[in-house]
């Protein structure tokens, strides 16, 4: 494209010149260097303009991911650092929602203490996701709202994750820092603590991940993603169905270590182990369309 544009321009700036000079040679059209001279002016004007509709191009052309990142559903947008010591309560009050005139739920509320961890569970189809995502602002609640604290919950928030994780073609490291700025020593603290730092290959941060995520499991996947939460000090997690792809072991170790971080926690989920729940003290709660009913041990 650069070297097209780059041949069109010098054509339009040296070809009205020679056509110019050839015609004040013979006395056509009574060609005078005045007009030459407002015809070079002309024309490198356009050459000019060319010249930065292909900066544009290319600028276009080299942020092709970054903007790919505006359409993600995961809201995994690349979001300010945010340093807290510890989040307030997440309140959730009377929250319905109607999609199509049809009553997913209604006036559900939810406290939710800080590092305190909660399991929703229920049978397919009753609304859960749809609650996880109207928390999270996905989805707009027909009425109700949601408060970390006295403040609207945002995206810089939290980190939500669903069962399918969003990445590129890329290094490991844009992976996680998606194009912020991180300094090695950061990103090698947050591969440690999810157990990636000495499964992976030799020099992790430069590994590609291939397109098909061919070179990587499910639940080294499911932990990058964690690891971006981790990186940008989110202490509110939102969990989608994120083990229901992985085998029992591999659920197990993803559950361990985030019922082990210092966070607070929403998990949807349909299959679980109550034994491992009631280790990390995380409550189980089912998901009614009027009300969760939060169960004992």
């Amino acid at each position: 494209m650069q070297i097209i544009a780059g041949m069109f321009a010098a054509l339009t700036f040296l070809g009205p010149i020679f056509v110019s000079l050839i015609f004040a040679q013979k006395h056509l059209f009574n060609i005078t260097p005045s007009i030459i001279v407002t015809l070079s002016l002309i024309a490198n004007h356009i050459v000019t303009s060319l010249s930065d509709i292909t900066k544009f191009q290319t600028s276009i052309q080299s942020t092709r991911i970054l903007r790919k990142f505006e359409v993600v559903n995961e809201q995994i947008l690349p979001l300010k650092k945010k340093h807290i010591n510890r989040i307030p309560s997440l309140i959730v009050t009377d929250l319905s929602i109607t999609l199509e005139n049809k009553r997913i739920f209604s006036h559900i509320n939810l406290r939710l203490n800080p590092d305190e961890k909660i399991l929703i569970t229920r049978k397919s189809g009753v609304g859960k996701t749809t609650f996880l995502k109207a928390i999270a602002g996905i989805i707009k609640p027909s009425s109700g709202s949601v408060k970390l604290g006295k403040a609207f919950l945002t995206p810089a928030d939290y980190t939500y994750i669903s069962q399918n994780v969003w990445l590129f073609s890329d290094t490991l490291r844009n992976n996680l820092t998606l194009f912020e700025k991180y300094t090695d020593q950061e990103l090698g603290m947050v591969l440690k603590e999810v157990g990636l730092w000495d499964e992976l290959p030799n020099d992790p941060l430069e590994m590609i991940i291939k397109e098909d995520h061919s070179n990587i499991s499910g639940g080294q996947a499911q932990r990058i993603a964690i690891a971006r939460g981790l990186l940008r000090k989110k202490q509110l997690f939102l969990l989608d169905e994120i083990t229901s792809s992985l085998d029992n072991e591999n659920s197990d170790e993803i559950r361990k270590l985030i019922y082990s971080l210092p966070i607070s926690m929403i998990e949807i989920a349909h299959n679980y182990d109550a034994t491992l729940l009631k280790k990390y003290h995380v409550k189980i709660a089912r998901f009614e369309r009027n009300g969760l009913k939060v169960e004992k041990y």
